[in-house]
């Protein structure tokens, strides 16, 4: 004579269910591009290792250039002023020859860029202001990826300073902008920067899957996972 239990009896899951789910998440993890963090450094090779490109700005002496769309060495430098460059902006006690410098100071922030729109993995150049201190001057800095802020920060540094940025999930722009107690970029500022080097990225294109094509896929694991299911309760 059998007896009755209070037991229930548990159903593996089927086989394919943990596969699915698996495929699931990484569906949804393919539509999301990760970036990387950008680092700020001081020093001379402390964030480009192997200079790609670079620009001495030496062109950019006494006569005033249109700085708008300036390029040199395959590198966009822009901010919407005219060149200056003599004075001693880096602390030398004497002037330096040509370097990077909007007359007069303005009120936007200096771009940097290849122009051929490669992505870059490090920047690196001197430092200087047309403030002629080097106390209480912050620079500003935003770094951007295809129209999208991946970094940002501020620093107060002597003149003559070697500053760099790093990123190996690269980025396309950097943003630097300095004046007294600056806080971000867009208020009246004077950077003056000189020797500019800069690391290409060396990034393959990462696939990303059409938006239609991944909620596609993730209808059907989930209908297969509700039949799994179903069927797992039949008697």
């Amino acid at each position: 004579m059998r007896m009755k239990t209070n037991q229930t009896r548990r159903n593996p899951a089927a086989p394919g269910a943990k596969g699915l789910w698996l495929g699931m998440c990484l569906a949804a993890s393919l539509a999301v591009e990760s970036r990387a963090l950008t680092i700020w450094t001081v020093g001379t090779g402390a964030s480009v290792q192997n200079a790609d490109r670079s620009a001495a700005f030496d062109r950019l002496g006494p006569a005033s250039v249109d700085l708008a769309s300036y390029i040199e060495g395959g590198l966009s430098i822009s901010v919407p002023d005219y060149s200056y460059a003599a004075f001693d902006a880096f602390g030398l006690g004497r002037p330096s020859g040509g370097f990077f410098y909007g007359r007069g100071g303005n009120t936007d922030y200096v771009s940097i860029k290849t122009a051929d729109a490669r992505e870059i993995e490090a920047i690196e150049f001197e430092y200087g202001n047309g403030f002629f201190s080097d106390h209480y001057i912050w620079t500003c800095w935003e770094t951007w990826k295809d129209g999208v802020q991946v970094g940002s920060g501020t620093f107060d540094v002597p003149r003559g300073t070697i500053v760099g940025w790093n990123d190996v999930g690269g980025f396309d722009e950097l943003r630097v902008a300095s004046g007294p107690y600056l806080r971000r970029t867009g208020g009246f500022q004077g950077i003056a920067l000189d020797n500019l080097r800069i690391q290409l990225a060396d990034i393959p294109p990462v696939p990303v899957p059409d938006a239609g094509a991944t909620l596609w896929l993730l209808g059907i694991a989930s209908v297969l996972l509700i039949r799994g299911g179903i069927a797992r309760r039949k008697p």
